[in-house]
């Protein structure tokens, strides 16, 4: 008994000389003048806080020689003073990648940012992937961020490969919450916002992903291969692709979508909504609509879509057609104007009397619930939380 009480005691002890040893580094300072030296004198368990401001300072090579602003380190926070995305702006200003993050775990976290201005065109792979942040065997949280204006070949925004980790008791999984993720460009593979690949188990959670494009190849908004990321609570809206405007699925990739609005979507050829190519996805609660070309959904090369409690409607190129003909009307499926409180600003939260706030036995249908009158826009007093400033952003 006495050699059990010794161990527990020697195992609070290691706890408490854990939490102890934990350090604050703030940035600047003298000892950290900037992002970069923070996170290099950063040790795991420790916490990187940055000042509100703008920093551009972008010279950090990583191993294959592409210039970045952050080197992130597994076990480490970096952290805005704020936690919010007003507070830090990291701008690359087209001279390189925002953040590099390799082999980190799930204990890494990235809060509070705005990312933008990253640059990455020069081949070969892997310097031409994700211009706002590229992750590599890597699981970190990223958390209520913005990554808007990036450009790359593949993963405008966000690049992730192989995020699930294993050699531990159980894979560790990148998780994507409270983010907008906008206004970025992959100019040649695709995912203009997120690219997945082997990226099974992730999770993007309470997300805006809008106005990002593809010119010439798929997945406006997000690109999955062999992936098996898991969305809720997510507005995907006015991504442009050459085939998947909203979302492409390729290879495999099964992910799930649960209460999620896609709207004005569109494509060059096929797929505003989302785009199935050997793939299988899966939607419930969710809305599809008024994508201004292409049909909701397609499927190709034996790809399957299965939809529940969904609602499928005003889509240029058609709604329950192609793949998903056929379940318009059952498992709570319908085909009826959601009455956006006002989509043309970019707010996907519901009129009360939307048939997408509580009705057909499903409980909402979408990323948003009932946020204005019947008639008319949001009610004239009305709280402001994070995601109704992510529902109202707009150019």
């Amino acid at each position: 008994m006495r050699v059990v009480a010794a161990i527990l005691m020697y195992g609070l002890v290691l706890g408490l000389c854990s939490v102890v040893h934990a350090v604050t580094w703030h940035v600047p300072s003298p000892e950290c003048p900037t992002i970069q030296a923070g996170v290099d004198s950063a040790s795991a368990g420790d916490t990187v806080l940055v000042a509100c401001g703008t920093y551009h300072d972008c010279t950090y090579p990583d191993p294959d020689g592409q210039l970045n602003c952050v080197i992130m380190k597994s076990g480490v926070c970096l952290r805005s003073a704020t936690g919010q995305p007003d507070c830090v702006t990291i701008d690359a200003q087209n001279l390189g990648r925002v953040v590099y993050c390799v082999g980190a775990n799930n204990t890494t976290r990235i809060e509070g940012f705005t990312i933008t201005g990253g640059l990455v065109t020069t081949f070969p792979y892997p310097k031409y992937c994700g211009g706002g942040i590229y992750l590599s065997a890597s699981a970190p949280t990223i958390e209520s961020c913005v990554i808007s204006g990036n450009t790359a070949e593949n993963g405008g925004g966000i690049f992730c490969f192989n995020s699930a980790l294993r050699g531990m008791s159980r894979p560790t999984l990148l998780t994507i919450s409270n983010c907008i993720i906008s206004d970025n460009t992959a100019d040649f593979y695709g995912g203009g916002g997120i690219t997945f690949v082997n990226c099974s188990g992730s999770m993007v959670t309470d997300c805006i992903i809008s106005r990002n494009s593809v010119d010439a190849n798929w997945g406006g908004g997000i690109r999955c291969d062999n992936s098996s990321p898991s969305m809720t609570y997510c507005a995907v809206f006015r991504n442009y692709a050459h085939a998947g405007g909203g979302m492409a699925c390729r290879n495999g990739a099964s992910p799930v979508i649960s209460y999620c609005t896609f709207s004005g979507n569109s494509v060059g050829s096929a797929g505003a909504g989302v785009l199935n190519d050997e793939a299988s996805v899966s939607l419930f609660n969710s809305i599809i609509a008024f994508s201004t070309a292409g049909e909701a959904v397609y499927c190709m090369n034996g790809g399957s879509a299965s939809l529940m409690c969904c609602d499928v409607y005003g889509n240029a190129g058609g709604d329950w057609v192609d793949c998903i003909a056929g379940q318009s009307g059952v498992d709570g499926n319908i085909s009826e104007c959601p009455l956006f409180c006002a989509q043309g600003d970019d707010n996907y939260y519901l009129e009360l009397c939307s048939p997408c706030v509580a009705g057909y036995g499903c409980g909402q249908m979408g990323a948003y619930g009932s946020g204005c009158p019947c008639v008319g826009g949001p009610s004239a007093v009305e709280k402001k939380t994070w995601s109704r400033v992510k529902s109202e952003f707009n150019d």
